[in-house]
This record gives C-alpha cells, sequence and structure tokens, in this order.
C-alpha cells in the first residue's frame, strides 16, 4: 500500500511539473518581445563591406539579382554587390525577381583566408 502511494505521489509530482514548465513556456512565446532600434539595423551593402564584423546582424534593402548556385545569390542596394546565401526555407512564399524589392534579415559571414564577405540570409521580406 505505501508503494502504491510513493508511486502515485511520484506520478501526481511528474504531472504538476510537467504542467508548470508548460505554462512558463507559454508565457514566454507570447511576450511581444523588443520594439526599438536594434545594433544590427539596416545598412547599405557598401558600408557592410567597408565596416563588417563576422557575425554580426544586418538588414539590406534592394534586390537579389543573380542566382549563383542552389542557394548562393548576388544582392545589390545600387551602392554595391555582395553574395547572400538564402536557404530555401527562408525564401519566401511569393516569387522573387531582379525587380521585386526584398529586405533582407541575415549575419554577416566574414572570412579572413581567402579574403570574402557574405550575408547568410535568416528571412526575406518582399516589400511592395
Amino acid at each position: 500500500m505505501i508503494k502504491k502511494k510513493i508511486i502515485f505521489l511520484a506520478l501526481l509530482n511528474s504531472l504538476m511539473m510537467a504542467s508548470i514548465a508548460f505554462a512558463d513556456q507559454k508565457e514566454i512565446i507570447s511576450r511581444p518581445g523588443f520594439a526599438g532600434p536594434d545594433a544590427g539595423g539596416e545598412m547599405s551593402v557598401k558600408d557592410l563591406l567597408a565596416n563588417s564584423q563576422d557575425n554580426i546582424r544586418v538588414i539590406l534593402k534592394g534586390y537579389v539579382t543573380k542566382r549563383i548556385s542552389h542557394d548562393k545569390y548576388v544582392f545589390t542596394d545600387n551602392t554595391a554587390e555582395i553574395a547572400v546565401e538564402i536557404d530555401n526555407k527562408n525564401m519566401p512564399l511569393e516569387q522573387i525577381t531582379p525587380k521585386t524589392l526584398v529586405r533582407l534579415y541575415g549575419k554577416v559571414d566574414k572570412d579572413y583566408f581567402p579574403s570574402k564577405i557574405e550575408v547568410d540570409v535568416k528571412s526575406v521580406e518582399v516589400l511592395k
């Protein structure tokens, strides 16, 4: 009889802990987050190439003009061009062309040997 009570209390404790964890997770998901200036704000490609650091967040506004390989593209904002990597899962649902104005959210991927800079895009927003 004591073993059954211990098992019952252990099971009850586990269920309570699981419900508390779920409630905490739900609260985190529903929080609105920060809505102010971002340290990795929008910048031009020219400025990015001149002043970039590895792994900084960036926002670029311009045009994806050409596909280089299956997930590599050329991006321009009329100040300069840069290679960007956009995984298929991060592409917008609507088709984009070289004339579609987009905003790219990503981070800088800077290699030193050989020297190369590209942007690993996490999200593409089509602007109208």
